[in-house]
């Protein structure tokens, strides 16, 4: 089960598309969340910059979904199939599908503890 969660997350941060300087942005307040701050890191603005940059980089994440067989993601719900025979239907299996409401889509890129900083 945590490699299904974890195969989703990927999907997810694949999906999101955030620049470099975000993603490093993540990386040095993780560093500095753990272990404080790094005298080595002269372009880290600080945690509380860092912060704020990326949750104006993630303002525009909502809700996702994420096909459990197919790891597709989608900003859409899908169109739900409740089991009909009928051959036209081109609806999803609701079963394969999971949501993943806004805060669960920045935990899944950002950890679960900087969560908390930039929501």
């Amino acid at each position: 089960m945590k490699d299904a969660n974890r195969e989703r997350e990927r999907a997810i941060v694949a999906f999101v598309e955030l620049d470099e300087e975000t993603l490093k942005l993540i990386r040095q307040a993780n560093f500095d969340l753990y272990y404080g701050p790094s005298g080595n890191d002269d372009d880290f603005p600080g945690f509380v910059t860092a912060c704020r940059r990326i949750a104006e980089a993630l303002s525009d994440v909502g809700d996702l979904y994420v096909d459990e067989q197919s790891e597709c993601v989608s900003d859409v719900e899908p169109n739900w199939c409740d089991g009909c025979d009928d051959e036209e239907c081109t609806g999803s299996d609701p079963g394969t599908w999971y949501r993943y409401e806004r805060r669960d889509v920045i935990r899944a890129i950002v950890g679960r503890e900087l969560v908390g900083y930039v929501t």
